[in-house]
């Protein structure tokens, strides 16, 4: 009788002692997925448009008026500064919102097509159409930094494609999104390219900060 008492005892101590740590495991995993989920709902991707130098003046329209920034004049250079920064941030969403957004593993891109896009219309009286300058010539780049090249028909072009110009629009949705940045050539005056950049970004935040700066009367008739 003492004998089966002590291993009945035995297995109950083996059975409590399983149970803890199925418990303490199960705890750990389910602390890994919190804390994985936290990770992911904060890390940010940089999955907009990159270039490699910070434009010279920043234009802006909305409907019939006009607001221009640059970063060394003392008058504008503060806006100019809430601008770029809200341009940075939202092109870099958390790794969550590209998840629930479809766009997981992507990012920016590098376009090159046989037809023109035109960028003539992209302001009107509820999206800005903001405009990236630089006072000298950029040189178009891959995702990596490397100078793009293109396919035109059975050759690849080296030749550098360099700008001044880089046109986008902005509204008021808050929504991680592809964005299409139309860049315009040196040597192209038209309103339309063949020449793009895609990035995955949400430019919520930058229409507030544009949005404002209307209601300060910061914009103006177009002349």
């Amino acid at each position: 009788m003492k004998d089966t008492t002590l291993e009945i005892t035995s297995k109950a101590r083996r059975k409590r002692r399983n149970s803890k740590i199925a418990s303490i495991v199960c705890f750990a995993i389910i602390g890994v997925l919190i804390l994985t989920t936290i990770l992911l709902a904060v890390i940010p991707v940089n999955t907009g448009a990159k270039f490699v130098n910070q434009p010279d003046q920043i234009y802006l329209k909305i409907g019939s008026t006009l607001y221009q920034v640059d970063k060394e004049d003392e008058a504008t250079k503060a806006d100019y500064e809430k601008i770029w920064n809200a341009y940075l941030q939202g092109s870099k969403p958390t790794v969550i919102a590209t998840i629930f957004g479809g766009y997981a593993g992507k990012g920016m891109s590098s376009n090159y097509t046989t037809s023109s896009n035109s960028f003539n219309d992209l302001a009107d009286e509820t999206t800005f159409e903001v405009v990236f300058y630089w006072n000298n010539n950029q040189t178009m780049i891959n995702p990596d930094g490397s100078m793009f090249t293109y396919q035109i028909g059975a050759s690849v072009s080296t030749q550098a494609v360099e700008f001044r110009e880089v046109h986008f629009a902005v509204n008021n949705e808050n929504v991680v999104k592809d964005n299409t940045f139309y860049i315009k050539t040196t040597t192209n005056d038209s309103t339309s390219t063949r020449f793009t950049y895609t990035g995955v970004a949400n430019y919520n935040g930058l229409y507030e900060v544009l949005n404002q700066m209307v209601k300060d009367g910061k914009f103006t008739p177009a002349s």
